[in-house]
């Protein structure tokens, strides 16, 4: 079985996660929601006054902004923690391993928080690092089950509508190709890893060959659109000694 979850990096709106299956022949998981959207709102920066007509409301997932109230399937105050914005995306992890896709979309202007949610901070894990523990801690348990894991990671940036891989010393663009309704990167590097902390090390390497520059709201703002894929394959012997 094959699955993958994407980490996205993207320039305005609210966070999003999306699901499917990467096969046709998998069952649906109970727990498959084709698009999810969950509001993180980020407390004000120094300087900033935030709008007193704009309300959110974690019980009724709802923001309300003067006459406008728009319902989400989740909204997050600023007071909510990284714990608390994983536990939303678990879900995912979870289906990835039995086989499916996923998807986890970060989405926001500039300066809203996209990457500390995403990535996190040297005390608190963001999305992407608590998903890579997640997922070899379930491949730990699977294991014992006589299940075989390969995990492999892959990270690209879009830059100028052009696609770079961060991996790669090289800074050639890489082109988009299409085949039986699946897109693809052709070239793109992946690189294996045996722990979350190797996953880490990957995307750590990658950044540093990210475009950034300083904005009016960010002083190290990433002006690329960034995909990291970790892609999960499984196998396990038979009781006849056959894969």
């Amino acid at each position: 079985r094959h699955g993958s979850f994407n980490g996205l990096g993207s320039q305005r709106g609210p966070p999003l996660t999306t699901r499917r299956r990467s096969t046709a022949q998998l069952p649906a998981p109970e727990s498959l929601e084709t698009v999810k959207v969950v509001v993180r709102c980020r407390p004000p920066a120094v300087g900033e006054q935030r709008a007193s007509e704009l309300r959110c409301d974690e019980a009724a997932a709802t923001v309300v902004c003067e006459e406008l109230t728009a319902g989400y399937e989740a909204v997050l105050w600023d007071q909510a923690g990284q714990d608390d914005v994983f536990q939303h995306v678990e879900p995912i992890v979870e289906d990835i391993i039995e086989g499916y896709n996923g998807t986890i979309f970060a989405y926001g202007v500039t300066g809203s928080g996209k990457t500390h949610t995403m990535m996190g901070s040297e005390q608190l894990d963001g999305v992407i690092p608590q998903c890579a523990r997640r997922v070899f801690e379930r491949i730990q348990s699977k294991g014992r089950d006589g299940q075989t894991f390969l995990v492999q990671v892959s990270f690209l940036e879009i830059y100028n509508r052009q696609i770079f891989d961060l991996l790669c010393s090289e800074r050639e663009p890489l082109a988009l190709r299409g085949e039986s309704g699946a897109a693809y990167v052709e070239g793109l590097s992946h690189h294996p890893a045996s722990g979350a902390e190797d996953v880490l090390s990957i995307l750590e390497e990658g950044r540093k060959n990210q475009s950034f520059r300083a904005t009016q709201f960010n002083d190290h703002s990433s002006r690329s659109h960034s995909i990291c894929t970790v892609t999960v394959e499984s196998s396990c012997v038979a009781t006849n000694g056959l894969m």
